[in-house]
């Protein structure tokens, strides 16, 4: 997920490669498995040009959120990880 999200936000492949500290190719891998693994297209390339498609778009917008919800998840649960380590004792 955080792939997509990095190449939709930079529409760049070498540059959303250098974010994530990949190369490019690895990164071009990874968007071509996840656009077969969902069944359609998430970026158009025109040569060095990358843009969304409109479904792309969408799916972005849901996996913002869908990331969203697992910080927020993980937050709640390291918080109630602690409020409860701190009480037990052996």
């Amino acid at each position: 997920m955080g792939y997509v999200l990095t190449l939709a936000r930079t529409l760049n492949f070498n540059k959303a490669a250098q974010e994530i500290g990949i190369s490019q190719p690895t990164l071009t891998y990874h968007v071509k498995n996840m656009e077969k693994e969902v069944g359609f297209m998430i970026f158009l390339r025109d040569g060095k040009n990358v843009s969304l498609t409109l479904a792309g778009e969408q799916f972005c917008i849901s996996l913002r959120q869908i990331m969203d919800e697992y910080k927020s998840a993980v937050e709640r649960g390291q918080n109630l990880s602690r409020r409860y380590s701190s009480n037990i004792r052996i």
